[in-house]
């Protein structure tokens, strides 16, 4: 899923003006597919960070992407990150801190997929130089069919999540973390993984703690396993597991 475009506008006025609407920079960049039957959101970023503004946009047609502008009064640079499955949804958009305090949760603004820019604050208390990180999470689902482990053919919908978390300085650059955060089959069968932002002594930016877990098809008779733990941690510029990933057990 990981992608990264580079493009270069240059328009007139403030930065705000000079980012246009959302929907301009969104449909310059992007091929037919990506911006056809498009819905699109833009935000004005906290100051202090390389990056001014963003616009986040899906489609049927194309896969869900994040579109990172850096905006002064005369023009606007920047790089576009695919964040989702074609046809999937934005479900939610947050920005932390990564040098400030812990936030209890990712999820905090959907976009309503308006058309102008509107303000995303801090989703924590920010330390006096902060770190900026976006965090974006898509869902895709669709009618499918799975056999199950009996042999049967079982028709239900099939679901896809992700997590997406986007560095504030300066571009070029891949996500700091890009993983699923669901994977479920028609039959009920898949993972499920949550994320949240902690607060060590050991580094000077947050970690990221993760619990999966196994989900079992909707006709098992096994007991759910009890979900493993891991810790990501940010290693060169992108966040990656520290120590070894535990095996997910159960039946």
């Amino acid at each position: 899923m990981r992608q990264v475009m580079l493009l270069a506008l240059t328009l007139l006025a403030s930065s705000v003006a000079a980012a246009g609407t959302p929907v301009q920079p969104y449909q310059r960049l992007l091929d037919d597919a990506a911006s056809k039957n498009g819905k699109v959101h833009g935000y004005i970023l906290p100051s202090g960070q390389y990056f001014t503004h963003l616009v986040v946009g899906q489609s049927t047609d194309g896969s869900a992407r994040a579109l990172l502008m850096h905006c002064d009064v005369k023009q606007c640079q920047g790089a576009t990150h695919i964040i989702g499955d074609v046809g999937a949804t934005i479900e939610s958009v947050t920005v932390t801190d990564l040098a400030g305090n812990a936030p209890t949760t990712f999820e905090t603004t959907r976009p309503a997929f308006s058309t102008d820019f509107t303000e995303l604050s801090w989703s924590n208390t920010p330390a006096t130089a902060p770190v900026g990180a976006l965090v974006i999470k898509t869902m895709h689902t669709e009618p499918s069919a799975d056999t199950d482990r009996n042999g049967d053919v079982v028709k239900g919908t099939a679901a896809r999540g992700s997590l997406t978390i986007l560095s504030m300085q300066k571009a070029p650059q891949g996500p700091l973390l890009q993983h699923e955060t669901l994977r479920r089959g028609a039959s009920g069968a898949g993972v499920a993984t949550t994320f949240t932002f902690v607060r060590t002594n050991k580094h000077a930016l947050l970690d990221v703690h993760a619990s999966e877990q196994k989900l079992l098809d909707d006709r098992s008779r096994c007991l759910p396993p009890d979900p493993i733990t891991y810790m990501f941690t940010i290693n060169k510029g992108r966040y990656t597991i520290a120590g070894k990933r535990p095996p997910l057990g159960g039946c």
